[in-house]
């Protein structure tokens, strides 16, 4: 997972752990410095060879 930043700063997260259906993941701290985010990226593999796109929900604090 990539976090890019609008100051052009980028963050990246490795999660390396199975994340199962309606489950979620651990939580990330993202620097101090580099708070406004533009957009977040993921690379992932589905379970079984599907070629299904995932669902995913980010949630934030402000």
């Amino acid at each position: 997972m990539v976090v890019h930043f609008k100051n052009k700063q980028r963050h990246e997260i490795k999660i390396s752990a199975f994340i199962a259906r309606y489950s979620e993941s651990r939580l990330t701290h993202q620097p101090e410095e580099a708070r406004e985010i533009n957009k977040i990226t993921f690379w992932y593999y589905a379970k079984g060879g599907s070629e299904k796109a995932a669902y995913i929900t980010i949630l934030g604090k402000h």
